[in-house]
């Protein structure tokens, strides 16, 4: 994961885990109506 991080700026590390949160959440809500 470090070097991962040493990739991106913190604005882009906050807007993966922004997007990957998002999509978990769609995916969440998604099951919930399956």
């Amino acid at each position: 994961m470090y070097v991962w991080y040493r990739f991106f700026s913190a604005g882009e590390q906050i807007a993966v885990m922004a997007s990957l949160a998002a999509l978990l959440n769609f995916g969440f809500g998604v099951l919930q109506f399956v």
